[in-house]
């Protein structure tokens, strides 16, 4: 990338929500229209802040940053007019964001990228995603709307794969870590089976909570860790996981019927 924007530049214009400078720092053309949709049971008003060769960044200010099926019937709406885009839904705060990308092609359902901001946090993610569409005057005149379209395509697709690979990388390191603490199982798969099981069940629950569908905690785990740990005594792992995650797995989620001991014991 040109050092046409630091890293230090781009966060203080992130800050501010000044899409429109940011991505005039980045070589993009100004603009200055609005796009007027009905979603869900709403009409969205979307701000066009830069434009490169018909390739469009809209923002739209609202309740959407929050609700991802909102922003996706928004997009579907935003396409018939600008069939190429970027959408940065912001709060009304502008304290959160949430970057979108739909890519469309022939015979496959859409994808949609999407990168969520907020204040506080390192923008690092997305300054390397907007770090590739910098566009140099030298490529000024021979530059075209396929180009643009194929160079945000490629960065909003690369810097999710390079996530996903480094998730996996990151969980067969937990995996392998955690299998040597399996006791009971004298088969290697068995046991591989099993870490994967355990792990997945957690990851489902990590997920769950910071939804806040976990008794409405987003620390859930960690909560009920501590509270297993003073009824059982300190220190007695088993008892989190006997105690409490099984019960949790088999009778809280794997059964529909639920006593009032358990709805008090789980949530």
């Amino acid at each position: 990338m040109s050092q046409s924007i630091t890293r230090q530049r781009f966060k203080e214009l992130l800050n501010a929500a000044n899409i429109s400078g940011l991505f005039n720092e980045l070589g993009w053309d100004h603009a200055d229209d609005t796009v007027t949709v009905q979603a869900g049971k709403a009409t969205h008003t979307l701000h066009t802040v830069a434009n490169k060769r018909g390739f469009a960044v809209l923002v739209h200010k609202g309740d959407a940053v929050d609700d991802r099926n909102l922003r996706q019937s928004i997009e579907k709406k935003v396409a018939r007019i600008h069939f190429e885009h970027l959408i940065v839904f912001r709060s009304a705060k502008s304290d959160k964001q949430v970057w979108q990308l739909a890519i469309r092609r022939p015979n496959q359902p859409i994808t949609f990228h999407e990168t969520p901001w907020h204040k506080g946090q390192e923008p690092e993610l997305l300054y390397q995603k907007l770090s590739g569409l910098f566009i140099p005057l030298a490529e000024e005149d021979k530059i075209t709307l396929v180009d643009v379209r194929e160079r945000v395509t490629r960065e909003f697709e690369k810097q999710t794969k390079d996530v996903t690979k480094k998730f996996y990388a990151g969980f067969k390191q937990e995996h392998d870590r955690f299998l040597k603490f399996i006791e009971g199982l004298n088969d290697q798969d068995a046991k591989k089976w099993y870490a994967s099981l355990m792990l997945n069940r957690l990851m489902f629950i990590y997920f769950m909570q910071r939804k806040g569908f976990m008794d409405g905690k987003k620390d859930y785990l960690s909560l009920k860790l501590k509270e297993t740990e003073k009824a059982e005594g300190k220190d007695k792992f088993y008892g989190f996981y006997r105690n409490f995650l099984r019960v949790l797995f088999h009778q809280g989620l794997g059964d529909p019927k639920r006593t009032p001991e358990l709805e008090k014991r789980i949530g």
